[in-house]
This record gives structure tokens, C-alpha cells and sequence, in this order.
């Protein structure tokens, strides 16, 4: 007597209903200005259902691999859900044959794969986990230097004055605080031996326990009213700490932007570990020092407005590079390796290298306008910033961004951590990943093959 097959149970019923989570088929090619966005057949997932005040129908958040990971809100015919094809249970049957019959193949060829795949991953970086690092601290952080994935300091402002945080793995603390004077920029040879330039041309050191203020240029000048500027500072090791800024050419000059880079002339300040000295004058107009970067003791850099890189050698300052743009971020970090990028309003920064002592323009910084730079290693940088937002292209949620190279000209950028606002911050590049602000909060990424 033959064998009756047994028919399959029916299919559960599927909801087609397109919702957050949802995958889907595109309907059609999708071009945005003029480049493929999504094509005829792409599946896709729906990030969320955020409907756009000027045309409703928009309303599906997608990424596109294409466009640099950029979203963008698509229409209900845009998009079907994904229904895969129901294999009958008689062919079933002899696929799972087949399968039996050719397993140690498959295993091998699977294997193969997987080796191909996670070396490519590996090689590229490709995926990137965000850990969130605010804690329960409700500061809004205006600056950051991380030491570790772990360890950290950071800074905020507030009504009641300019706040020093610290970040030691459990949360951030708040270890001091200056109540008249704005912290301009900070940096520290470790979690407990940091530098404060601050407001009024005075430096403030943080030993672990006390803040005290370490030197004041009105010293130098020799009046309350006059004083110098400073801009950056550097800690090499604790007893070797730069700090640059603006000198004055006159007492009577307004301190207004404008007028530092019309009027004022560039100064380093130096500390030995016993005390503050001016150690370089640059006696000419317009030559104000807006950033400075080290490796080393011996290995410093400094720039600003006039695009001239200077260079400390452990013994003298000189000119190494003359850039033509307005230097507004340095980072070093090797004696033989460091990065500049201009001070810009637009997209497209210029991003330059120093290797060996010679500097090359690497072109633009991709579509973005630098906002912060780190270098986590001599192959390595880290930059944030901003992309230019047009409402033409339904693009909502990509005017801030990060991304890293390797070589200055290979732009690759990193997916925002979830729930970022589009605000740039400072990033800081330590081994294994990078510290990132992002609307005044705190995260930490590294890459992951999962």
C-alpha cells in the first residue's frame, strides 16, 4: 500500500502592516541627487516611523549602505514587506538530502567564508559599538581628553562657574571647580596632574586634591587690566607643559576676535616643573598661536592664524610649515607623526600630515567641516564635525558625524551612536577606541565584529 504524504499545515497569517523594525523590499531605484541611493530589489529595515512636517508620506526612516550610511524617509510605495518564498515540503525534504550528502563540504566552505569575513571586518574597522559614559551625571561636557577606555577628565559650564570632571569606570565626579574664570582648554599628563588655561590669561593646576592657580600673565605684563590670551595648553609630563595664546600689542586693544587676529602677536608659555616662563614671542601682527600639540617633550607643535606650523625640538622653536590656511586644531601622537586641520565655517577642511618633519596637504576632510581632531595612533585619526544640511534631501538626522582615516585622503565614517543629537563635540582617541561628546554627553566607541 503506498505511503500518503501528509499535506503541510497552512502558513501563519503575516502582517504586512510596515512598522518600526520591519524588513522591507524596495519597490524601485531610489536616486538622491543624481546617486543611487537604494536599489530595484534592496532590502532594507525600517529604523523608525518618523512622519516629515512638510510632506507626511515621508515617513520610513532607512539607512543607505550607499551614501554613507546617511537616512533618509521614504513613502509607503517606496517599500513592500519582505515575504520570503515558501519551499514546499517535498522539496524540503531533498535539500535537507542534499545537505546530508554534502555536509563536510558545506562545513568547509561555511568555514572558509567566516575566515574571509572576519578578516575583512577586522581590516576595515567596519563595525562600531557606542557605549554611553554619562552616568548619572546630568553635566552638559564642553571638552574632553581620555587617558583609556576607562579613565577620562572632561569639562562643562555652568552659572555657578566652569566645573573639572573626572571618570574612573563607575561614573564621573566632579573634582573641582572655577567660580569666576572660564576655562578656556585643559590638559593633563594623567587623570591627576592637569593644567587649566582659564579666562583672564591664568593658569590652574589640578594635583588630584586641590586646584590652585599656578600663574597668572598679568605678572608678565605688568598690569591688572592687561593681559595675554591663552588659548591651548599641552602637558607633555609634569614638568614639561606648554601653553600659547595672544600678547597684546596694546593695553587699549578691544579682546574681540576680530581684533586678536588683526592686532595681537603669538606667545608659549613654558613650566619646568617649578615655574611659568615665557619662553617664545613672536613679534609680528596677526601671528596669534590658537593651538598646541606634543608628543613628547621634544616633539611640539604649534600654529594659528597665520598658517605657519612652528615646531620645538627640546631646545628651540622654529618654522617648519607654511601652511596657507588658519590652523585651529593640532594633534600628535608619536614623535614622528601629526595632523592639522583649518579652522572652517564650510565643508570640505583642509586636513594636513607631518611625517618625519615634512608636512603634505591630504585634501579635504570627505563633506565635513572639522569641528575637533585626535590622533589615536601614527595611522590613525579621529575627527568630528559637521555635514551641510539640505531639507531637499530628506536627510534628517546626518548634520553631525565622525569619521577616521588612515592616510588623510580614504575618508571612512562611523555610525552615530543611537540616540546622539546632531552636535559636535570633541573627540579623543585612546588605544582600543575613542572618547566622543556629542550634545554635551559622554561616549566611548571601539570596534567590534558583532
Amino acid at each position: 500500500m503506498a505511503r500518503k504524504e501528509r499535506e503541510p499545515a497552512p502558513a501563519p497569517a503575516r502582517d504586512l502592516h510596515i512598522q518600526q523594525g520591519s524588513k522591507c523590499r524596495l519597490t524601485h531605484a531610489v536616486l538622491i541627487d543624481g546617486q543611487l541611493a537604494f536599489e530595484l530589489g534592496e532590502t532594507v529595515f525600517i529604523d523608525s516611523v518618523e512622519p516629515n512636517p512638510a510632506r507626511p508620506e515621508y515617513k520610513f526612516v532607512v539607512t543607505s549602505k550607499r551614501l554613507n550610511f546617511r537616512q533618509f524617509q521614504l513613502r509607503e510605495e517606496d517599500l513592500e514587506i519582505f515575504v520570503p518564498e515558501q519551499v514546499p515540503v517535498s522539496r524540503a525534504r531533498k535539500a535537507w538530502w542534499w545537505v546530508g550528502e554534502h555536509k563536510w563540504l558545506l562545513i568547509g566552505s561555511a568555514t572558509a567564508i567566516i575566515v574571509v569575513v572576519l578578516g575583512i571586518s577586522t581590516y576595515l574597522n567596519y563595525h562600531f559599538k557606542w557605549d554611553p559614559r554619562q552616568g548619572t551625571t546630568t553635566a552638559d561636557f564642553t571638552g574632553i581628553q581620555g587617558f583609556t577606555s576607562g579613565s577620562a577628565i572632561a569639562t562643562s559650564g555652568g552659572t555657578a562657574g566652569d566645573s573639572l570632571y573626572k571618570f574612573t569606570g563607575s561614573g564621573w565626579k566632579e573634582i573641582t571647580r572655577l567660580e569666576k574664570y572660564r576655562i578656556i582648554d585643559f590638559a593633563g599628563s594623567d587623570p591627576d596632574h592637569v593644567w587649566i588655561a582659564a579666562s583672564g590669561g591664568r593658569i590652574y593646576y589640578f594635583d588630584g586634591k586641590v586646584l590652585t592657580m599656578q600663574f597668572d600673565t598679568n605678572q608678565v605684563v605688568g598690569a591688572d587690566y592687561w593681559h595675554d590670551q591663552l588659548l591651548s595648553i599641552y602637558a607633555a609630563d609634569a614638568t614639561h607643559v606648554w601653553a600659547v595664546g595672544a600678547y597684546l600689542a596694546s593695553p587699549s586693544t578691544n579682546w574681540g576676535l576680530a581684533n586678536m587676529q588683526k592686532d595681537a602677536s603669538g606667545i608659549v608659555y613654558f613650566y619646568d616643573g617649578t615655574s611659568w616662563k615665557a619662553q617664545w614671542f613672536l613679534n609680528e601682527p596677526k601671528s596669534a598661536l590658537e593651538t598646541v600639540a606634543g608628543a613628547d617633550a621634544r616633539h611640539v607643535w604649534t600654529g594659528g592664524a597665520s598658517g605657519i606650523m612652528y615646531f620645538f625640538n627640546g631646545s628651540a622653536w622654529s618654522p617648519q610649515w607654511e601652511s596657507g590656511m588658519d590652523i585651529s586644531n593640532l594633534s600628535a601622537s608619536d614623535p614622528q607623526s601629526a595632523w592639522a586641520a583649518a579652522k572652517k565655517t564650510t565643508t570640505n577642511t583642509e586636513v594636513c600630515s607631518c611625517s618625519n618633519g615634512a608636512w603634505v596637504l591630504n585634501g579635504k576632510a570627505g563633506n565635513v567641516a572639522v569641528f575637533d581632531i585626535s590622533a589615536r595612533d601614527k595611522d590613525t585619526l579621529w575627527v568630528s564635525g559637521t555635514e551641510s544640511a539640505d531639507y531637499q534631501k530628506v536627510d534628517i538626522k546626518n548634520q553631525y558625524t565622525v569619521l577616521w582615516t588612515t592616510d588623510g585622503s580614504d575618508w571612512m565614517p562611523v555610525q552615530m551612536p543611537i540616540g546622539a543629537q546632531p552636535t559636535p563635540g570633541q573627540v579623543s582617541g585612546v588605544k582600543g577606541g575613542v572618547w566622543l561628546l556629542a550634545s554635551g554627553k559622554a561616549w566611548f566607541g571601539s570596534k567590534k565584529l558583532f
